[in-house]
């Protein structure tokens, strides 16, 4: 059978269950198909077991390619963040002193200004 992918609330998995769980159209249940699925199961009911094996075997391939593209893809964002990450911790590092001296400054003349103030 195929694997589950759709959603994991009740509603989505009891309607998977109910169109793939049992008997569901395929070579052995023909009468469970409808007139396309019949046609195409019947086309390729001709086909010799070894052209069913190629075909078998370039469907797992483009499975195969596609998995490996987003591997690719995920290790290529990985970096991108990992990139992104270091440029924002260099930025707070290099700002950090300048931003505790500004801040020190800041505190000391709100608090003169306040002083005077009180005068």
């Amino acid at each position: 059978g195929d694997a589950y992918n759709g959603g994991r609330d009740y509603d989505a998995m009891s309607a998977w269950a109910k169109e793939n769980l049992g008997p569901s159209c395929g070579a052995e249940n023909l009468d469970l198909c409808t007139d396309e699925q019949k046609t195409n199961i019947k086309a390729k009911m001709d086909l010799t077991v070894e052209a069913i094996d190629a075909e078998i075997a370039e469907a797992e391939a483009a499975v195969k390619t596609a998995e490996t593209e987003l591997e690719e893809l995920l290790k290529s964002l990985q970096a991108q963040y990992e990139a992104g990450k270091q440029k924002k911790e260099d930025a707070v590092a290099a700002n950090s002193p300048k931003l505790t001296l500004l801040r020190s400054v800041k505190r000391n003349k709100t608090a003169a200004s306040g002083d005077a103030k009180e005068l």
